[in-house]
């Protein structure tokens, strides 16, 4: 009865062994999986520097528009600071955003 038992036992010294050693393999294949997919992913954007954002027509305008509008902020910025009556970089915050504007 007692061998029985161990052998109706689910777990038992070999089959722990086995299934040990499929969780490794499984693992193994789920990781090597993901990197052959990170692989594609960046094939796919490194490849067609075409079809990214920056390059196309809709791109191109909003970079455009935000680097004007930072410079002419940017210039008001200085020109408030260098205006202003208290001292032109009297104080630290004055220095900091200008120094930020340049």
């Amino acid at each position: 009865k007692e061998t029985s038992k161990t052998s109706s036992f689910p777990f038992t010294k070999n089959k722990s062994k086995r299934t040990s050693k499929l969780r490794i393999v499984e693992e193994m294949l789920v990781s090597s999986s993901l990197v052959a997919e990170q692989d594609e992913v960046q094939q796919h954007f490194s490849s067609s520097p075409s079809s990214a954002f920056y390059t196309s027509l809709p791109g191109l305008i909003v970079v455009t528009t935000t680097a004007c509008l930072s410079a002419l902020c940017s210039g008001v910025i200085i020109i408030v600071i260098l205006r202003s009556r208290s001292g032109r970089l009297a104080s630290i915050y004055n220095r900091i955003m200008f120094f930020m504007s340049i």
